[in-house]
């Protein structure tokens, strides 16, 4: 499971998952959601998956290995 932990609270939040190609296979607008490493209700390719996190305004991008 893949989630982003604020330090404080948030008012605006989106978090976007993307794989390799650039496609999204997650977004959410609520901070306690996670990715399940799923993508339209199948397991995602074990693979490196690029996020890119909006919290008021600030961005957060990293990537992330996805081991099955």
């Amino acid at each position: 499971f893949f989630r982003i932990f604020p330090e404080k609270k948030i008012e605006r939040f989106n978090l976007k998952v993307f794989n390799r190609f650039g496609g999204m296979v997650f977004e959410t607008e609520t901070v306690e959601d996670t990715w399940d490493g799923t993508f339209n209700g199948r397991s995602a390719p074990a693979d490196m998956y690029l996020w890119i996190a909006d919290m008021d305004g600030f961005a957060l991008s990293g990537s992330l290995v996805l081991m099955r």
